[in-house]
């Protein structure tokens, strides 16, 4: 999406409000079983972003999503800006 708009694009979660997405674009609501934590990344004013730049880079980070007994860890790879999940079971 960077890539294709030319300029950056940053994913924010905000825990306290239980919201995700894209800036300046409709929010998503986080389901009360859902629990999603970030590490690496950028925060900022409690929020937890993934920068995309149109250079193809990312900020580098780990999201961790557990519902119920299931966990997936999303990493973002800071040079390729890519996306790799993996289920932890």
């Amino acid at each position: 999406m960077a890539l294709n708009k030319g300029k950056v694009v940053v994913f924010a979660i905000d825990p306290e409000a239980r919201t995700y997405g894209i800036e300046g674009e409709r929010r998503g609501e986080i389901p009360l079983e859902v629990e999603i934590r970030g590490e690496g990344g950028a925060e900022l004013e409690g929020q937890f972003r993934l920068c995309f730049y149109p250079d193809g880079t990312a900020t580098g980070a780990e999201l961790i999503v557990n519902f119920g007994r299931r966990s997936w860890t999303l990493r973002v790879h800071p040079l390729l800006g890519t996306v790799r999940v993996e289920e932890e079971g």
